[in-house]
């Protein structure tokens, strides 16, 4: 019996390690992510150097975005690399979210990064920082993608000719 009890928790503490060890793993993967002042942001947008993209729920995106983001939630990136990959086309990829540390935000950067989609960088202070600076909100469901469920890009519909994707405002 005493083996038993032994041997379990033995097990339980190298699961929890393993748990510990993943979670450090990724913080240190978010910590390490490129971050973008609002200002250099402002500048780079200006040139039509980046592709933005807001990390929030299709709620808060309707509530008021950054002109011309793409609405991709933290929860269904990884479902979207290839869409924004082919949408950056080398540009600078901003992501954002409403947390002033830039967590989320800098989660999808972290992840789209390991993921092959580089240049990244999270929006410093995010959407508050933004607003705060003067910057303007858009009010729009022209640029959401898909539910996790779905396969294709919703009002988008990528043209290899073109090497863009072309939105419903571009047609």
């Amino acid at each position: 019996m005493k083996l038993a009890a032994n041997a379990l928790a033995l097990v339980v503490i190298v699961f929890l390690s393993l748990i510990c060890a993943r979670w450090a793993q990724s913080r240190s993967a978010v910590a390490a992510v490129d971050r973008i002042s609002v200002a250099d942001f402002l500048r780079e947008q200006g040139a039509r150097l980046v592709l933005t993209v807001d990390v929030r729920s299709e709620a808060a995106f309707r509530r008021g975005h950054i002109p011309g983001a793409l609405s991709v939630p933290l929860a269904v990136i990884g479902d979207h690399v290839t869409a924004i990959r082919q949408a950056a086309r080398k540009r600078l990829v901003v992501t954002y979210c409403a947390c002033p540390a830039e967590h989320a935000s800098a989660d999808a950067a972290a992840r789209l990064a390991a993921r092959g989609v580089v240049p990244v960088a999270a929006l410093v202070g995010g959407i508050d920082a933004w607003a705060n600076a003067g910057g303007p909100l858009e009010k729009t469901n022209d640029y959401l993608m898909p539910s996790a469920a779905a396969s294709s890009v919703r009002n988008f519909r990528y043209d290899a000719s073109l090497s863009t994707l072309i939105t419903p405002r571009m047609r």
